[in-house]
Formats: structure tokens, sequence, C-alpha cells
């Protein structure tokens, strides 16, 4: 199975905030950019949320032909606003999206999250409203996850639990974060880096985190990108700025 952009472009209004991009993702991968890079915009147009030009294909089907796949799985808000409160959202994805009621009492077991099923899920925390939407696309048993910021508002004990979760459920899909820190529980899953509208080569994450960045273009460079307008480089050995020790990607373009 795979997910293929080819020439890609996604725009808000007159502004492309991807632009061109290609690339095949096999496997469950992580797509690691600061705030604003295009992580969000990218996984809605992979799940057919945005418009788009050019090609997406999952496990060979263009995107927009796809209708109720049911091996895909998301958790964005987007989605789940059929729904006026979580028991709804239940009832109507158990039925169209076979989301197992029973998984999913227990995952809410597993991080301790006692609720209101009656509520909607605006009058959730953030945290909360998230840490439910991730529940509801593992609930599916999905072989496609899409991921945004799964860990945001997060506190550390859950966090690792959420990490768990994306070890065991799903065969391929798309991780989006900002944070490096939690990045360390994955060592050899692949990441990319979305940057300037590029989605630069696959590096594995043990590699990545063990690596450190330095300004310029370099031989030794393990990967190279373009900040901002200029191009750093990450490369092993002890010159230059740790990126384990960044915490968030966003730090990154202040080096």
């Amino acid at each position: 199975m795979m997910i293929e952009y080819q020439n890609v472009t996604i725009s808000y209004w007159k502004w492309d905030v991807i632009k061109n991009l290609t690339a095949k993702i096999a496997g469950k991968v992580f797509i690691i950019g600061k705030n604003g890079s295009g992580k969000t915009t990218l996984i809605k147009a992979t799940a057919g949320l945005l418009p788009y030009k050019g090609s997406i294909r999952i496990e060979g089907k263009e995107v927009k032909e796809i209708k109720n796949y049911l091996g895909l799985a998301t958790n964005l808000g987007e989605v789940y606003n059929l729904g006026y409160t979580i028991n709804n959202i239940l009832d109507i994805y158990s039925e169209e999206m076979n989301v197992d009621k029973g998984l999913f009492s227990e995952l809410l077991k597993e991080v301790d999250l006692d609720i209101n099923l009656n509520l909607p899920l605006f009058r959730l925390s953030t945290g909360q409203s998230l840490l439910v939407r991730n529940i509801l696309a593992f609930s599916s048993k999905p072989k496609i996850i899409l991921l945004d910021e799964p860990f945001e508002n997060i506190d550390p004990a859950r966090r690792a639990i959420v990490a768990e979760w994306i070890k065991k459920f799903g065969e391929e899909g798309i991780i989006t974060t900002h944070n490096l820190d939690i990045l360390g529980k994955f060592p050899d899953y692949k990441l990319y880096i979305l940057s300037d509208s590029k989605l630069f080569s696959p590096i594995l994450v043990k590699d990545f985190l063990e690596s450190s960045v330095v300004e310029g273009e370099r031989e030794d460079a393990i990967l190279t990108l373009q900040v901002s307008g200029k191009k750093v480089s990450i490369v092993k050995g002890k010159e230059g700025t740790k990126i384990g020790s960044l915490g968030t990607i966003d730090r990154l373009y202040g080096v």
C-alpha cells in the first residue's frame, strides 16, 4: 500500500500552501514542520477535505474519486461534525465507518478519560476533544491513519499511551507533529520534513534526533533543508545544535 503525491498544489485563496509536491509514502511515517508549514493542509487534502491540483492516490485510487473509504481514519475535527453529541457521533460512525463501540470504551479507559458522552465535542477541553478524536480514529481499526498533531495539549502520560496506539493501529499512514520530544518513542519510523512547500527526503527518526543542525550546505549532510530562504544542513557529530535538544521543530528555524 502507498500514498502517492504527484505535482500536488493546495491553495488558500491565491496563496499556495503546498506547491508541486511529489512523494511516495509507504508504511507509517511522521511529517514534521513548524506551525503554518502546511502539515494540516496536506493531511486534509489527503483525507479528501480540501481541493487540490495534481494527483493524490491511496492504494492507487485518486482521492477525489474515493467515497466512504472504510480503510482510512483520521482525527481531523471536520470529520466528526455530523453528530451533535459524542454518542451521536459513535452511532453514526459505527454504521458508516465501522467504529467499534466496545474498543472506543476500552481506549477511553486506557487514558482514564471520564467524560459525559451526551456532550458535544466542543464542550470538552482542547486536549480531551483531541483524545476523543484520536480514539474514534483508532476504534475503526483502520488500514491507513491520518493523524494531525495527535499529541497536542495532552499530558505526557497520555501522550505515551497515544504513541502505543499509533504503533498498534494501522498498517500505513501519516502522523504530523512539530513536537520533537515524542519522536524518541518511534526510533525506526521514517520522518519527512515539510518546509517551504517541499517535502524533504525521509530520514530515520533515530538518525534525525542524534544529528545536529548547522548553517549552510554541507557535503557530509544527511539532509539539506531550505529554511526561510536559507540553507541548513543536518549532520552527524557534535558540531552545531543538537536536534534532540530543540524540543520543537519551530526552534530549528531560529538556529
